[in-house]
């Protein structure tokens, strides 16, 4: 179901409890749960690269991965906006995720 490193989205789904007949979830009667991610890029990428990777394929990623999509609400992608401003974010964060 799950690549050993996405352990963290089977411990988030174990939270939720029992999927119903159909694998859903019912939102209304379930614990909610908001994952902040700060993203720190690979060194050999570009800043512009890895946003490029993280929008063009891991977004896509995630909305085409059933397990995991029928679980989201809301899936936000947030780009630091000047990575050469130290004022801009924090230090060594490229971007955030929000699930």
């Amino acid at each position: 179901m799950f690549a050993p490193h996405d352990a963290l989205a089977a411990s988030l789904l174990a939270l939720l409890g029992p999927a119903g007949t159909d694998g859903s979830h019912d939102p209304g009667s379930r614990l909610m749960v908001k994952l902040f991610a700060m993203l720190h890029r690979n060194p050999d990428l570009t800043f512009e690269e890895f946003v490029d990777h993280w929008r063009d394929r891991h977004g896509p990623l995630i909305a085409d991965t059933p397990a995991l999509a029928r679980h989201l609400v809301r899936y936000e992608q947030h780009p630091r906006h000047d990575p050469a401003n130290t004022l801009s974010g924090s230090p060594g964060v490229d971007g955030v995720a929000v699930q």
